[in-house]
């Protein structure tokens, strides 16, 4: 399985405790999955829709730079070394 570099931020980095970590993933939604379970409850609701089987679409997921723009995680296969940023649903006015 490939290693790849998670980064997170705002909540996601505050609930985890730390902006970074290294984990083999050969897919996003493990990665989606893993992150959640790092925060418990408070961070499925934050990062999964609301059957629990994919990503929150108002999370923002960037693969090397480049936005992700599919809600099927599972099909965005990863590789070693790639870097994936994940943003929370930003809100104000």
């Amino acid at each position: 399985m490939p290693e790849v570099k998670v980064r997170l931020y705002g909540i996601f980095r505050d609930k985890v405790g730390k902006n970074e970590f290294l984990v083999n993933s050969e897919n996003l939604l493990d990665i989606i999955f893993h992150v959640a379970s790092l925060m418990g409850k408070e961070g499925e609701k934050l990062l999964l829709n609301e059957d629990k089987s994919d990503i929150n679409p108002l999370v923002k997921i960037v693969i090397n730079g480049e936005k992700i723009v599919t809600r099927n995680t599972a099909e965005v296969s990863l590789k070693e070394g790639d870097v994936i940023a994940i943003f929370p649903p930003v809100g104000g006015g």
